[in-house]
């Protein structure tokens, strides 16, 4: 009986370690895609339109 509470208790773990890290992603890739898709909230000069680069 032990195993297999032992084995359980991993496999719980083991689960909550990967929903951490895949909500780590999920909240990386919101970031992401803010940054990238709304570049004209963080730019100094937001009356500029056009499209535009980091590296510009």
């Amino acid at each position: 009986m032990g195993i297999g509470r032992a084995a359980a208790a991993l496999l719980m773990m083991l689960g909550t370690a990967a929903l951490w890290i895949l909500g780590a992603f999920v909240l990386l890739f919101i970031v992401i895609a803010t940054f990238h898709f709304v570049p004209e909230l963080f730019s100094p000069d937001p009356g500029n339109e056009g499209p535009r680069c980091f590296r510009c």
